[in-house]
């Protein structure tokens, strides 16, 4: 199953990086949104967070390509 990370903005967007590219969306709703069209229900959103971002890092999530 392929995860995506995003992150919550200060200003109330939401980031995922797809396609090797920085998305923003208006929410973490309309982000689930598009990835059901683009995977279906073959991926699980994970949200990277100031407490978790060293752990993702360290264990390789945001270094096995883009999705």
């Amino acid at each position: 199953m392929l995860t995506v990370y995003f992150q919550k903005e200060p200003w109330g967007e939401v980031s995922a990086m797809l396609y090797g590219e920085t998305q923003m969306y208006s929410s973490v709703h309309e982000l689930e949104a598009y990835c059901t069209e683009l995977y279906g229900a073959a991926f699980e959103l994970s949200e990277v967070t100031d407490e978790n971002w060293t752990e993702l890092y360290e264990s390789g999530a945001f270094h096995r390509g883009a999705c």
